[in-house]
């Protein structure tokens, strides 16, 4: 993985914006490359958390969907291949290879909504303090006009 690979990915977590096209395109050679390279030495398979981690902050629903579908292409050929030489130790790594993009994209998601609720929740109390002042306000001024008629008929 060459430098501007990996500050291409990093870049991810600091925008706000869509994943450029760059980012997905590393992230695509990053998962066959780890393909590459586990063929060559099975404990290169945790190369992949790395990756999987990385599909799950995809902001785009549809790069998700094909990076997704891919990894779920190279872990069952990756399966195969575990069961294959009996290294089966690491099928639970695979599982959480699969499971990892799912969970990190319904965090991001959580965390969008707590924002969102949080905002709201500002507003509301904006709203009941803007309220609150108008009701004294009105009770200020009925209270003053009761008094003023009172004192102008005595």
């Amino acid at each position: 993985m060459s430098i501007g690979q990996f500050l291409g990915m990093r870049w991810v977590f600091w925008e706000e914006e869509d994943v450029p096209e760059e980012v997905f395109e590393s992230a695509m050679s990053l998962i066959f490359n780890g393909l590459k390279t586990f063929l060559y030495e099975p404990y290169n398979i945790f190369l992949g958390l790395y990756t999987c981690n990385f599909i799950g902050w995809y902001i785009n629903h549809k790069k998700f969907k094909i990076a997704y579908v891919i990894v779920i292409i190279v872990l069952i050929e990756l399966a195969f291949f575990v069961i294959k030489i009996g290294f089966i130790a690491n099928s639970l790594l695979l599982v959480l290879m699969l499971v990892m993009p799912i969970a990190i994209r319904s965090m991001n998601r959580n965390m969008e909504l707590e924002a969102k609720l949080q905002e709201a929740n500002q507003k509301i109390d904006a709203l009941v303090k803007r309220e609150e002042r108008l009701r004294i306000s009105r009770d200020l001024h009925d209270t003053l006009g009761h008094t003023s008629i009172y004192y102008t008929r005595t």
